[in-house]
């Protein structure tokens, strides 16, 4: 727990005292100009899902302060990271969730967007949540598949990339049989694409489209790893040691 609050500082303190990315000043100028109504502007202007427009909106509309939905922000990641470490503590034992939080909580590219105004804000915690199992293996278990991957999805398109891997997840660790979990996937799958289905006939017409900007080079990709995971993305490209 000493270290539960001593991320819950660091994130918090972060949240207060940064001065944004370029990024997020794009997500300003969209609310300076649009207002609430943004999140369905870009859908025919952006690259991105509306959902984490959509959240941003609300939490500035009652707030009023950007410093304040950073905040929000940090508290909803810190959630995520307290949540996979209990959950790791009863499922594998303390060292294990012990070595998880140090890794993703000292992250510094989660610390950066984990604060942050993006996206990422609000695709982590969700992510995170979604990747501990429920311990009982029956409709809520694969309702939780349902509805965390839908929200993914309408929170970014990396929800596509993400989204076999937490299906196999899903699928090992149930303890049903063959058939019965087959029925389960099938009919979730069902229930998934029938709820995205709006936002993916955006993604083909509009986002896709204009998503040139988006697209890099596998080298690029490679970059962006080493980057993201062995660099300070907090301080890129300042100080890369």
């Amino acid at each position: 727990y000493f270290f539960y609050f001593l991320a819950l500082l660091l994130y918090v303190s972060t949240a207060l005292n940064s001065y944004g990315f370029d990024d997020e000043f794009t997500n300003i100028s969209f609310f300076e100009k649009y207002g609430l109504s943004t999140f369905l502007t870009t859908q025919t202007i952006d690259v991105h899902p509306p959902l984490s427009y959509l959240i941003n909106g609300l939490l500035y509309e009652v707030f009023s302060s950007w410093v304040v939905v950073r905040v929000i922000s940090a508290l909803a990641i810190c959630a995520a990271l307290f949540y996979v470490c209990e959950s790791f503590v009863k499922k594998y034992g303390h060292r294990a969730a012990n070595l998880t939080f140090l890794f993703l909580a000292s992250n510094p590219a989660i610390l950066l967007w984990g604060t942050s105004l993006r996206w990422y804000a609000y695709f982590i915690p969700v992510l995170l949540w979604l990747s501990i199992t429920p311990k009982k293996h029956g409709i809520a278990y694969w309702a939780k598949l349902t509805i965390g991957l839908t929200i993914l999805g309408y929170i970014n398109y990396i929800a596509f990339l993400v989204a076999p891997a937490i299906i196999l997840n899903y699928w090992l660790e149930s303890n049903q049989h063959f058939k019965t979990k087959l029925k389960y996937l099938f009919t979730s799958s069902i229930l998934g694409l029938t709820a995205y289905l709006p936002q993916l006939l955006i993604f083909f017409n509009v986002h896709l489209p204009n998503a040139g900007g988006q697209m890099g080079s596998f080298f690029d990709s490679i970059a962006g790893v080493f980057i993201t995971q062995f660099s300070n993305q907090g301080v890129f490209p300042i100080s890369i040691a």
